[in-house]
């Protein structure tokens, strides 16, 4: 019986189905229930809802502006000190652009490289970079071909083999201090020829072979010039951009004869500055010549002790004023001391570190000489302490 009348049955449940589409029913079928492809939902490549992949969201990389010029994206940067020693190798940090932290050098690395090509790709330094106490490397070349800034100090010290300071030539500014000590193999320091200004102080010491100061051609600026112990330096030549020193001077236990090179120096200590001018122990010095400062104010102390060739103290000429103590100490040939009878100021010694004046053991010093320094002091209101004794009391003046 069911067979018969199913035919019956299609033709009523088509009837039912017309006419409620005829009255406004909705279809009884969800469209919601068909893909994508088949109802034409989503289709449109431009329809702002649809959303990338997570995949593609999630790789991309998204450059940081704040890492210009230092590094392109996060990859290429390294937030931490890195430590070169002899359980670390140069190849762990090849491609990086940037080290947030400081570079040191401690040892020589588990490589043993003689230079620093692996690190050719770094462009900056966020803090200081160290170079010390290693043995093998004989170069900084390699850091020549990207580094362009140094946060920090430099510090260059007891390398037994390293030879020179290319790796510093694209170095224009030296925020800290550049420091380089007992390098028995350093001869070329012309990697720094580019460097104009260094925050703080620029302190050679300990050092042969360096003969002039020729690889710091460009420098205009420093804090605190200091050369201790450099035996083989016979001229300051290479000086002659220098300009400023804005708090101290010290040349001890070097071979110069004169001071050429600091020929255009306009200041020596900046206002307020409270520094130091010591040229003390350089047996070749005969002359103070090539000074020259063209201020009449220093606002430093001056010492000058112990030069044995010494004979006069011409290129002091035009100092008025001194905000800190005078010491003319053990010069054995000094005999003429005139180019300071202009000198009207001087201020006081630190505590516990002896008179504010002093010139003392100048055998060939008149000591009239001496006294009349101290006479034009005081009658410009000097009452300070003072010692004046071990020159030449047989001697006459004008």
């Amino acid at each position: 019986m069911l067979l018969k009348h199913q035919p019956l049955a299609i033709v009523a449940l088509t009837t039912i189905f017309l006419l409620l589409a005829c009255n406004g029913h909705s279809s009884p079928v969800d469209e919601d229930s068909f893909p994508d492809e088949l109802s034409g939902e989503g289709s449109d490549e431009n329809d702002d809802d649809v959303l990338p992949e997570t995949e593609s969201v999630e790789n991309e990389v998204q450059p940081d502006i704040d890492y210009y010029p230092c590094a392109e994206n996060e990859h290429q940067v390294l937030h931490q000190t890195v430590i070169i020693g002899a359980t670390t190798s140069l190849t762990d940090y090849v491609g990086y652009t940037y080290f947030t932290g400081s570079l040191e050098f401690v040892a020589d690395s588990m490589g043993g490289e003689k230079d620093l090509m692996l690190l050719s790709s770094l462009h900056c330094i966020g803090n200081d970079l160290n170079i010390t106490y290693t043995k093998k490397l004989q170069s900084t070349k390699g850091l020549d071909q990207s580094l362009i800034n140094i946060g920090g100090n430099i510090d260059i010290i007891g390398n037994e083999s390293l030879a020179d300071t290319d790796g510093f030539n694209n170095i224009s500014e030296i925020k800290g201090w550049l420091d380089v000590w007992s390098n028995s193999n350093l001869s070329n320091y012309n990697g720094f020829k580019n460097v104009k200004q260094i925050g703080e102080y620029l302190n050679i010491g300990i050092q042969k072979n360096l003969i002039n100061m020729n690889g710091f051609s460009g420098l205009e600026k420093v804090k605190s010039l200091i050369l201790s112990s450099v035996w083989d330096l016979a001229s300051l030549d290479g000086l002659q951009n220098l300009n400023v020193i804005s708090l101290s001077l010290q040349i001890l236990d070097t071979s110069i004869q004169s001071l050429y090179g600091l020929n255009n120096l306009q200041t020596i200590g900046e206002e307020g500055s409270n520094g130091a001018v010591e040229i003390a122990s350089n047996p070749m010095l005969s002359s103070l010549e090539g000074l020259s400062i063209q201020m009449t104010k220093m606002n430093t102390s001056l010492t000058i002790a112990n030069n044995p060739a010494l004979s006069s103290l011409t290129g002091l000429e035009n100092i008025t004023s001194l905000s800190g103590r005078l010491q003319i100490v053990g010069n054995d040939t000094l005999a003429d001391i005139s180019d300071l009878y202009q000198l009207t100021h001087i201020g006081q010694a630190p505590q516990g570190e002896g008179n504010d004046l002093e010139i003392i053991d100048n055998p060939m010093l008149p000591q009239c000489a001496a006294e009349k320094i101290l006479e034009n002091l005081q009658a410009n209101g000097f009452a300070g302490s003072y010692e004046i004794s071990g020159n030449d009391t047989a001697a006459t003046c004008e």
